[in-house]
Parts: structure tokens; sequence; C-alpha cells
């Protein structure tokens, strides 16, 4: 999550730093959207491998999955926060991603993939 949020830090600061950018709350807005979306991929990634290790009895991989989906899920309600959702609309976010991604995740290995790599890289 740190991580994530540093990572926001600089893309924040460059848009603000760029003369093209005339609107800094717009790109602030628009950051925590983008990440706001990936945090919710995550929490549906993390939670398909979470399931996926308890049925092969891994355990403690099972737990690590269950850890970095409650991230996820922290991070979704943080950034929901700051763009001023409700908490219905945030769980309603939750399941409309749940019922979109999860199809997406489960039928294309490479996209599930594409997401697990996207959420280490933004720290999560």
């Amino acid at each position: 999550m740190r991580q994530m949020l540093c990572a926001l830090s600089a893309c924040l600061l460059l848009a603000a730093l760029n003369p093209a950018v005339a609107d800094t709350e717009s790109a602030v807005t628009k950051a925590n959207r983008g990440a706001y979306a990936i945090a919710l991929k995550c929490f549906v990634a993390y939670g398909i491998n979470s399931g996926s290790y308890q049925k092969a009895g891994e355990k403690a991989k099972a737990v690590a999955m269950e850890r970095q989906a409650r991230a996820s899920f922290d991070a979704v309600v943080k950034l929901g926060g700051r763009l001023g959702y409700s908490n219905a609309r945030i769980d309603q976010d939750f399941g409309v991603a749940q019922g979109s991604e999860l199809p997406k995740m489960w039928s294309d290995g490479n996209y599930f993939a594409e997401v697990l790599g996207t959420c280490q890289q933004v720290g999560l």
C-alpha cells in the first residue's frame, strides 16, 4: 500500500509540474480513480489465488493471499473515501468488480497474470 501511494505521489507531482495539465485537481482525481480500479482488480485476483491455495492445501500461501486481498480492500476503501464515494457505492463497486473480473480472470490466464503483475507493481 505504501509503495502504491508513493508511486501515485510521484505521478501526481509530475502532473502538477507539467504545464500541459491545466487542472491539477482533475489529475489527482484521475490518478485516484485509476488506483481505485486497480485495487478492486487486485482484491478479486488475490481472492482467487487464496481460494486456489486453500483447495490445494497450501495454507500459508492462502493466508498470504488473504493478507494481500485485505490490503487491496483497504486501499479501495481509502481511495474511495478520497474520491468522496459512499460506503454503499464502494460496496456496489466490489460487487461489480467481482461480477465482471472473476469471469475474465478465470477464462484468460494471461489477463489474470497481467492483473497480478500490475498489483505487484503498485505495491499491493
